[in-house]
């Protein structure tokens, strides 16, 4: 887990204030708790949920309403909502992007994707750019330069020194017969694909047309996975409009775990993929210079 991250570390204490209520000898519901806190039971759930920041002092009260005793437990679920509540670097960015999936995917140790699309955490300047202006047409330059920089920052968790996010992504060979931007553009996001696949912490692979159906036909989609072993993880599901969806009931992220390792054994192999990626590149190069 990120310790700098308040979303992961919102999201770990509302999974040790759950276990932590449900362990109990006295009454589990939450309202008893909630009373003893002074806050609503709605507040109390919102923060099981990650979705709610605790004053630390409110969280020292529910852990003595639990009768929880182990000093080294009561200092990390502390902690944690001492950083659930910084300042988050993407606060800047609300405007433009889910706050929510940012901060979880700031804190994700491992990313999956299945995706029609480059992902953003792959792509580079000049293809955001020609993606955000078929998206919303009219953009002004100075929201253009924001949704760049805010992307462009997020690509640092697969580049940190310390613990780079792992990221999987297997990517539906259409992103090459649907081009974003000029000849010029695709071969340089496609350039670009080669050389972040070159990191031991990222590994692409392309699902060809020739594959017919597989395990995610059809479907776009993120799992994130967290270093905390006690967090199942949870699966992104990005809509029009910021209607979209998280789904982290654990055995529903297991099955879209499933699906993925699925599709991913359909898809090219890394090696043919990245193969593939070289050719088509080269073929956005001898477009850009006709």
């Amino acid at each position: 887990m990120s310790a700098t991250n308040p979303t992961v570390s919102l999201r770990a204490l509302g999974f040790r204030l759950r276990a932590h209520r449900l362990a109990s000898t006295s009454d589990t519901r939450l309202e008893p708790a909630a009373k003893v806190a002074s806050i609503s039971p709605g507040s109390l759930s919102r923060a099981e949920n990650g979705k709610q920041a605790l004053n630390p002092v409110i969280v020292e009260r529910i852990l003595d309403h639990y009768g929880v005793a182990d000093e080294e437990e009561r200092q990390r679920c502390i902690e944690l909502a001492r950083q659930g509540r910084k300042r988050a670097w993407w606060a800047k960015y609300t405007d433009l992007v889910n706050s929510i999936y940012i901060g979880l995917e700031g804190g994700a140790s491992r990313i999956c994707y299945l995706e029609s699309l480059v992902p953003g955490l792959l792509q580079t300047p000049a293809y955001i750019e020609a993606l955000v202006q078929s998206e919303f047409p009219g953009v002004t330059r100075v929201e253009l330069d924001r949704r760049i920089e805010v992307r462009m920052e997020r690509q640092q968790i697969l580049l940190r020194e310390d613990r780079p996010c792992e990221l999987v992504a297997v990517l539906d060979e259409s992103i090459f017969a649907r081009p974003i931007g000029s000849p010029e553009v695709m071969a340089e996001q496609l350039d670009h694909l080669l050389k972040m696949a070159e990191r031991p912490n990222i590994e692409i692979q392309i699902m060809p047309f020739s594959a017919g159906a597989h395990g995610s036909l059809g479907a776009r989609y993120a799992i994130l996975r967290f270093a905390d072993a006690d967090d199942p993880g949870t699966v992104y599901l990005e809509q029009l409009h910021w209607r979209d969806t998280f789904i982290e009931e654990p055995e529903d992220v297991r099955r879209f775990a499933d699906a993925f390792e699925s599709s991913r054994a359909t898809a090219e192999p890394p090696s043919r993929s990245l193969a593939l990626i070289k050719k088509v590149r080269d073929d956005f190069r001898k477009q850009g210079k006709e």
